[in-house]
């Protein structure tokens, strides 16, 4: 723990280079609208579920949040730079999401913070955990059967159910 009891992050050794996956900060909106920016509109579609524009008020929307109700983990790369970002929201079930800048897929981005995410949702007594995602979303899909995703099918839905154990 850090200062004023706030959780420190964590360094994680990819092979390009180290990493913080660390909680996402109200001092982080800079870093995140740049990341916001960097993301392909289909990666966003993915992971939004539409097309989205990725604004300033978006950023604004995603860093206000009741962290008794859900947390958000970044990635940052050593100048700072967010590299990805994870959500848990608590009372939903524990339902994830997860989205690696455009530029920096499959390099293990995604792993180490769908593994924090896992972490986090483990303390705070959850069994298992949910994501829904886009059945055409194959990184995301891949990412999920890696770490033990279990698929719940959605008939006449263009998700697909993901439920991951947190023990």
């Amino acid at each position: 723990m850090g200062a004023l009891g706030a959780p420190v992050g964590e360094q994680v050794g990819l092979a390009f280079g180290a990493i913080l996956v660390r909680p996402l900060r109200p001092d982080d909106r800079l870093a995140y609208y740049r990341f916001l920016r960097r993301l392909d509109p289909e990666d966003v579609r993915l992971r939004m579920g539409r097309m989205i524009r990725a604004d300033r008020r978006l950023c604004d929307r995603l860093l206000e949040f009741d962290r008794s109700r859900e947390e958000a983990f970044v990635a940052l790369d050593p100048d700072g730079a967010i590299l990805g970002v994870a959500r848990i929201v608590l009372d939903a079930g524990g339902e994830i999401a997860v989205i690696v800048r455009s530029d920096m897929k499959h390099r293990g981005i995604g792993d180490a913070l769908l593994e924090r995410i896992v972490r986090f949702a483990h303390g705070r007594g959850l069994a298992e955990i949910r994501g829904y995602v886009m059945h055409e979303n194959w990184p995301m899909l891949s990412l999920a059967r890696k770490h033990g995703g279990r698929f719940v099918n959605a008939p006449l839905s263009s998700l697909v159910e993901l439920r991951f154990p947190t023990a």
